[in-house]
């Protein structure tokens, strides 16, 4: 599996999957949309991203279906059809990952440095260490299902459904 990173300080955790068999990066129909329905290759741009499309277009219009054309992609084909993803999601145990989180804050200007991984925090500590707001609130290693309870929201609900980015702010207080 590959994955990109879509921006700095983040991480990626696939949770549920869809299975395509067979794909291959290779040339094929876009789903129908309002950019890529088509009556002839002039209705086709080669090179254009749709951002909700599926590849990039190659200039063809070609058939979809026996009554739909559609512009050609670059793309993973066949593509993913349209189907809901399987409940409960096929990584639902991921809710007990955990996450280590290390920072060293610096102000320079100011002569202010700030670490969560202290002084008396040997290897023993924090490979058995697991936070918990009131009996370790000092573990910086974080249990993924934790966290979206802290957020207030269900885990096991967003592995299967939310297929966008899930913020988690982590405030730091400065004692």
């Amino acid at each position: 599996m590959f994955c990109m990173l879509q921006e700095d300080n983040s991480f990626f955790m696939m949770t549920n999957m869809i299975l395509t068999p067979n794909q291959t990066l290779s040339k094929c129909a876009e789903y129908p949309t309002l950019k890529s329905i088509c009556t002839s290759d002039m209705n086709c741009t080669k090179g254009f991203k749709d951002a909700r499309g599926n590849g990039v277009q190659t200039g063809r219009c070609v058939d979809f279906s026996d009554s739909v054309k559609t512009c050609e992609v670059l793309a993973w084909c066949p593509m993913e059809k349209k189907v809901k993803p399987p409940n409960p999601a096929l990584l639902a145990d991921a809710e007990n990952f955990t996450i280590f989180i290390k920072n060293n804050i610096q102000f320079t200007k100011f002569n202010f440095n700030k670490r969560n991984i202290l002084p008396n925090m040997n290897r023993s500590y924090l490979a058995n260490c697991v936070f918990n707001r009131n009996t370790d609130p000092n573990c910086p290693i974080f249990r993924i299902k934790d966290i979206f309870e802290e957020a207030r929201e269900d885990f096991q609900t967003m592995a299967v459904y939310v297929r966008n980015k899930f913020y988690v702010y982590l405030t730091l207080i400065l004692s």
